[in-house]
């Protein structure tokens, strides 16, 4: 797991989607604070399976390889585990359904930064709480990271924030009001 980083350092967990996910960890590692770790957990589908090595590769050549971690398939214990030490977290996805990732996260008091137009986060992410990019440009994403992590008051806001809409938003809530 996260055992490689410094105690206090920041951690970024992503879920892996692009390669755009492995450019925002090198921009904001480059330019983020010194002992910053990144964590991509999950596992590219059998029709690509020569993601992974692709990723790494580029690591490599970004230069940024000894501070990624490739966490690979997690179970539901482990992912919840490595969310709940993460300061922020990455969805980079295309697509999702839902965004059910996102309020893992937010459960476990860590702040989002998502794709806006992945469907499923727009409604899973508070303004307050995360943030939603219109931009795949991992410029972008680096720079949303460095301004959630850029003042722990403003995170401990924020977390608390994520914290209190995904307790909102569980599955007895969600029946409760749909009834």
């Amino acid at each position: 797991g996260w055992s490689a980083a410094p105690p206090m350092s920041v951690r970024c967990l992503i879920r892996c989607g692009s390669s755009g996910s492995i450019t925002s960890a090198s921009a904001m590692l480059v330019s983020g604070p010194m002992g910053a770790k990144v964590m991509l957990a999950g596992a590219a589908s059998a029709d690509f399976a020569s993601f992974t090595a692709e990723l790494r590769s580029l690591a490599a050549e970004l230069g940024v390889a000894d501070r990624i971690v490739f966490a690979g398939p997690q179970t539901r214990p482990q992912l919840a585990g490595l969310m709940r030490e993460a300061s922020v977290f990455l969805l980079p996805s295309w697509s999702e359904t839902f965004g059910l990732v996102a309020l893992e996260s937010e459960a476990s008091g860590v702040p989002v930064v998502a794709w806006r137009g992945a469907g499923g986060p727009p409604e899973a992410i508070p303004t307050d709480g995360g943030v939603l990019l219109d931009s795949r440009d991992p410029a972008d994403w680096a720079d949303a990271c460095a301004g959630l992590l850029s003042s722990d008051d403003g995170w401990a806001a924020l977390s608390a924030a994520a914290r209190s809409f995904a307790e909102a938003h569980t599955w007895d809530a969600t029946a409760a009001g749909a009834t």
